[in-house]
């Protein structure tokens, strides 16, 4: 059933998301199929991920909500998963997370992602040494003999995580309970501005996780 949303900013529910036609393929809105949108927005940030910033940021009964054309030109193109993985191997040269011990050292490589990217790092808050605190992903302090620890401060990474805690409802999903609102926008924002910890390893191995429950159902 396709989802109704405003009619406003040309947010049309007779348009695809993606390519903002009204043409002979039927329009389609399945959870999983929009969430495979969401993350290939994140990762490209382009104007699909405006348009679906301004849908969550609606306070309506479809909050969030929108169609699109299962088509090859449409949805299976914008989702490839070869073109994704593309764009992953480009971000991943640059640093995926920011050290918030110190907020000391800031690497151009990073300045370039905030630039280009929907929300800044935001600065350390809090007083406690990382290496201390406990990693939310494996709960332990150290890890392979590892303490380091970083908070998510990247739009695409906040995003993914999102999408995997409640992809997954585990115990990660249960730590970070109080951050997963109906809202993707304010969980997105909520991951984003507060101290959420995590080894570097741990972090990687669970989006990869996540990435792989979705290749495995890939249609392309």
């Amino acid at each position: 059933m396709v989802p109704l949303v405003a009619e406003d900013d040309g947010l049309h529910p007779s348009l695809c998301i993606i390519c903002r036609e009204d043409n002979i393929p039927p329009l389609t809105s399945e959870e999983t199929g929009r969430t495979r949108v969401k993350r290939a927005a994140a990762l490209k940030n382009d104007i699909v991920t405006k348009r679906i910033k301004r849908l969550d940021n609606k306070m309506d009964d479809h909050n969030g909500m929108f169609s699109y054309h299962k088509t090859n030109k449409c949805y299976k193109s914008y989702t490839h998963s070869g073109k994704l993985k593309a764009i992953e191997q480009n971000i991943s040269k640059e640093p995926m997370e920011c050290e918030t011990d110190n907020g000391a050292s800031t690497i151009v490589g990073f300045r370039k992602f905030l630039r280009r990217s929907i929300l800044p790092c935001p600065p350390p808050s809090c007083p406690k040494d990382p290496r201390t605190m406990i990693c939310v992903i494996c709960s332990n302090e150290e890890h392979n003999r590892n303490r380091d620890k970083y908070s998510i401060c990247k739009y695409g990474s906040a995003e993914r995580f999102v999408n995997a805690a409640r992809h997954f409802h585990d115990e990660v999903s249960t730590r970070v309970a109080d951050r997963l609102s109906n809202n993707q926008e304010e969980c997105i924002k909520s991951v984003l501005s507060t101290d959420l910890y995590c080894h570097n390893t741990c972090l990687q191995s669970y989006l990869r996780k996540f990435d792989r429950n979705f290749k495995s159902t890939d249609l392309v």
